[in-house]
């Protein structure tokens, strides 16, 4: 076997993680602006013992808990996000794979242009080795 390395071309794709960084974290915290102003809601609402807002309050409540089932699901996605970041900040062949499978997955570059027209129109192209054996 034969350890061989090849140079590749690829456009940078890391903005787009800190982009979901920016907007897992704006989500969940605008859910914990919704949750507590229903959660104010709410309490007026019962100070109130008026038994025609039981069930808006119940509707209220399980909302509530569907926001935070949400809110665990997004904390859970901004973990694995700020993993990808760190690993992206120590390694280009970590920035080439992202690149590749956004492209694959059809994310971007959705017109399959060449890393020429890239070029051309000033995308952030980075070059990684890339070894391999064969």
């Amino acid at each position: 076997m034969k350890e061989n390395k090849i140079k590749i071309l690829f456009v940078k794709y890391d903005y787009i993680i800190k982009e979901m960084v920016d907007d897992i974290t704006k989500s969940i915290e605008n859910i914990n602006d919704v949750v507590k102003g229903q959660n104010e809601l709410i309490a007026c609402l019962e100070k109130e013992n008026n038994p025609r807002f039981a069930g808006f309050i119940e509707q209220l409540k399980k909302q509530n808990e569907q926001y935070e089932t949400q809110k665990k699901i997004l904390a859970h996605r901004l973990e694995c996000v700020n993993k990808v970041e760190d690993i992206l900040s120590l390694s280009k062949e970590a920035s080439f794979m992202l690149a590749m499978l956004l492209e694959a997955f059809g994310v971007v570059n959705k017109e399959a242009k060449t890393i020429q027209e890239r070029q051309d129109n000033k995308e952030d192209i980075e070059e990684v080795d890339i070894t391999y054996t064969a």
